[in-house]
C-alpha cells in the first residue's frame, strides 16, 4: 500500500501537473520559454519528490510506531503482568 501511494500516485501527479501547465499555456498561445519551462519542471520535480519521500517516511514511521504500541499492549495484557497487592503480609 505504501509503495503504491508513494511511487505511483505522486510521480504520476507530477506528470499530470506538467502536462496541465504546459498544455494550457500552449493552448492559450503563450510562448513556452525554455528557462521558465525548466524552472517550472524543477519546482514540480522538487515538490513531488519531497512530498513523496516525506509521505513515505511518515507512513513508515507511523506504521512502526503503531506496531510497537500494539506489541507493548499485547505484552502488558499477559498474565505475567497481572499482580495484586498482598495485604496479609506479617510485619
Amino acid at each position: 500500500m505504501i509503495d503504491f501511494l508513494g511511487f505511483t500516485v505522486f510521480s504520476n501527479g507530477g506528470l499530470f501537473a506538467c502536462i496541465l501547465i504546459f498544455v494550457t499555456q500552449w493552448a492559450m498561445g503563450k510562448e513556452l520559454n525554455l528557462g521558465n519551462s525548466m524552472a517550472t519542471l524543477a519546482m514540480l520535480f522538487y515538490i513531488f519528490l519531497s512530498v513523496n519521500s516525506l509521505t513515505y517516511m511518515a507512513m513508515t514511521t507511523l506504521q512502526t510506531f503503531l506496531a510497537v504500541l500494539f506489541r507493548i499492549s499485547s505484552v502488558l495484557e499477559m498474565s505475567e503482568f497481572d499482580f495484586s497487592r498482598d495485604t496479609e503480609v506479617q510485619k
